[in-house]
């Protein structure tokens, strides 16, 4: 028996310019035009339950008509859609040989309630991993943040594959109603227009430190891609600050608008609201950040004076010497650290 886990997870916008390794993504190719329930288009089966394809003509699998469970609903792209009822635990999925172990992807889809009113609630799709068709402990990858009216919503979320990939390796989708977790629960979650692909965005970071001369190794910083207005980290990134201050990571959240948090090892964090990215390369705006974070828990107090205070008239190399309290990163602790901290002593970073 196959065990279907349950997490909640984070969705955004839509992504182009990349490169689809799902076949037949919007769902209207077939090669066998069937009606009724169960029938799924070219390259997608069924799981478990009943996936069925809804069609706008009603040519194809189920008008969307059928017992008014998406009435006045259209695909988004640009014929049929997939509906999958949580009650029966519906899966579907396609199988994908081009995965490599241990990348990450990006998976994105369009989903929307039913309209029918008593199955309004809110719910989502969980992506997960199958090795091969007998799995029987699919791999949960993630979960779409869950959308919770009628009308179709653009989610995706960022996965990781496994150390080892099978030859017939699946991606497969379950319908989940988020209100009721894993218990019975009762609402019809469409589903379109999805999409698998590893096309990475580059961005570029410009770190203003003031006094910062990184001549004697780099700075570890650490970059969070947020969904706007929350602390809700879609990507974490890592990267390391040389003496010019700038450099490089690559992320796959798709084009949109995001919070960038960015801290390095001895700064506060700071957040850049409301970043444009877009796909290819990304110049972000200039982070100013404050040093004298010695141990890392974005606030500068005594706990990082003691630090810098216990490797005083150090060298790099040396007896006694603590990266952290070299906040210049010149090799030496010395009154240049203690001015930096002590100019910006008490100060917290942003959440």
């Amino acid at each position: 028996m196959r065990r279907w886990l349950v997490l909640t997870g984070l969705g955004f916008a839509a992504c182009s310019n990349a490169v689809n390794l799902f076949d037949n993504p919007n769902f209207d190719f077939f090669s066998d035009p069937q009606i009724g329930p169960g029938v799924l288009p070219d390259s997608w089966f069924p799981v478990f339950g009943t996936p069925s394809t809804f069609s706008n003509t009603g040519s194809y699998g189920l008008p969307i008509t059928f017992n008014n469970v998406y009435t006045g609903l259209t695909a988004h792209s640009p014929s049929n859609f997939i509906g999958c009822d949580t009650s029966n635990n519906a899966v579907f999925g396609q199988i994908v040989t081009s995965l490599v172990p241990k990348r990450k992807y990006r998976v994105m889809a369009y989903l929307s309630t039913p309209t029918r009113s008593d199955l309004i609630q809110p719910c989502s799709y969980q992506i997960y991993y199958m090795a091969g068709p007998n799995d029987p402990s699919p791999t949960l990858l993630g979960t779409f943040i869950s959308v919770f009216t009628p009308g179709w919503k653009r989610r995706f979320v960022i996965v990781e594959m496994p150390a080892t990939i099978h030859p017939q390796a699946r991606i497969v989708f379950r319908a989940v109603s988020t209100t009721m977790l894993d218990l019975p629960g009762d609402t019809f979650p469409a589903i379109d227009t999805t999409s698998l692909d590893d096309a990475t965005t580059k961005l570029n970071v410009d770190a203003d430190i003031p006094d910062y001369v990184g001549n004697s190794g780099t700075m570890d910083a650490v970059v969070e891609i947020r969904y706007p207005g929350t602390l809700i980290a879609v990507e974490t990134l890592y990267g390391s600050i040389g003496n010019s201050g700038t450099f490089t990571v690559r992320t796959l959240v798709p084009d949109g608008v995001y919070d960038v948090a960015i801290k390095g090892g001895t700064t506060l964090r700071k957040v850049l609201k409301n970043v444009n990215i877009t796909f290819s390369e990304t110049n972000l705006p200039v982070a100013n950040l404050v040093n004298g974070d010695c141990d890392g828990n974005n606030t500068i107090t005594t706990d990082d004076y003691l630090i810098l205070s216990d490797a005083f008239d150090t060298v790099r190399g040396g007896t006694g010497f603590d990266a952290r309290a070299d906040l210049n990163k010149d090799g030496f602790v010395t009154t240049d650290d203690y001015l930096t901290l002590s100019t910006n002593f008490d100060k917290e970073g942003e959440d």
